[in-house]
């Protein structure tokens, strides 16, 4: 219980940022981008966390070639910088992430060191640094140098020899670099109207994309028929979709608005289920080229109905493109064998 009231306390400050973050000058979608690599390391370090002996409590090393597998999440900034055309990118919201990154690189490995990767009250710093982050960009130089010091430190000293990455951290990068750039930049489409604030708009998203993500891990912890799930949320999301693509100009910007943030989760947590449900039977780097395919899809499928549609036709296209996910269900079902 203790655990939930730290993470629910940790996302209201999420939100708090995101509304305050256009009077410090700085896009929404950065603060949900920065949350989504704050996410992805997060991982990164639970799944190598996992993996070494609980009662040994890890030396303050940083072994260079580790490094570069916490460093992966970066690339979600460069991709949305690339496909999303709201957000320009200046070298202050550079030293903003930067700054950003560095110090909760920092926080993970404190963290880690004091083997609190499962404590909840730790998730509070993140949104409370990226607070102090955009006050000035004093603040924003003076955190970078002090956790780029540290970082050097640690690099400086004698690290114990690299660890075997494990299968299920590769299968995951795609998901942890790519994955939450698609949900950012969807979110570009439904700005139909001036009336719709895009602080509004990240704070509706993360609120529909973080109970989608509670409901989607207990359908995969607690069900046996993940597929039959991801089928049934692909034909949910595409009623949605295409019901608001119809209606169109009839409807309110701020429904329209609403109802493809829930259309747009419903196709997420179809792929998610899918691709959970075909990782399962995969080896290392074939799940990886599953998983990179798939995290691609949606990001494809934006940038196509971008060229060709009107933008309130989008998330039907966007919903169509989907139906790889129970197409390739449906070719991977085991096949009954007929007696002779």
């Amino acid at each position: 219980m203790r655990t939930f009231v730290w993470l629910a306390s940790s996302g209201l400050l999420w939100l708090v940022l995101i509304q305050f973050a256009p009077d410090a000058g700085v896009p929404p979608q950065l603060v949900s981008l920065a949350r989504s690599i704050y996410i992805g390391t997060f991982a990164i370090f639970m799944m190598i966390e996992i993996r070494r002996p609980t009662d040994v409590l890890p030396a303050m090393t940083l072994n260079p070639k580790e490094l570069l597998w916490y460093l992966a999440p970066t690339v979600s900034v460069v991709a949305l910088w690339w496909i999303s055309p709201s957000l320009q990118m200046t070298w202050r919201l550079g030293l903003i992430l930067g700054a950003f990154y560095a110090a909760q690189l920092c926080v993970q490995l404190l963290r880690t060191k004091r083997n609190s990767m499962r404590s909840g009250s730790w998730d509070l710093l993140p949104p409370l640094l990226l607070a102090l982050l955009l006050l000035t960009d004093k603040v924003a130089w003076v955190i970078a140098g002090l956790s780029l010091a540290f970082l050097a430190t640690l690099l400086a000293k004698r690290y114990p020899p690299k660890q075997h990455v494990a299968d299920s951290l590769i299968m995951q990068l795609p998901s942890l670099c790519i994955a939450p750039v698609a949900l950012i930049a969807l979110r570009d489409t439904f700005e139909l109207s001036t009336a719709i604030d895009r602080s509004h708009m990240e704070v509706g998203g993360m609120v529909v994309n973080g109970i989608g993500a509670a409901i989607w891990t207990s359908v995969i912890m607690r069900s046996k028929r993940i597929a039959r799930h991801a089928s049934a949320l692909w034909g949910a999301g595409c009623i949605g979709a295409f019901t608001l693509a119809a209606s169109g100009a009839a409807t309110s910007p701020v429904n329209y608005a609403f109802g493809a943030l829930i259309a747009a989760e419903l196709l997420r947590g179809s792929l998610w289920l899918g691709l959970t449900a075909v990782l399962a039977d995969s080896q290392r780097w074939q799940g990886f080229a599953i998983n990179a395919a798939a995290t691609t899809l949606p990001i494809a499928a934006l940038l196509i109905a971008r060229r060709w549609v009107l933008p309130h036709q989008i998330i039907a296209v966007y919903a169509a493109l989907h139906a790889a996910v129970p197409l390739v269900l449906w070719m991977l079902k085991p096949r009954p064998v007929k007696s002779h």
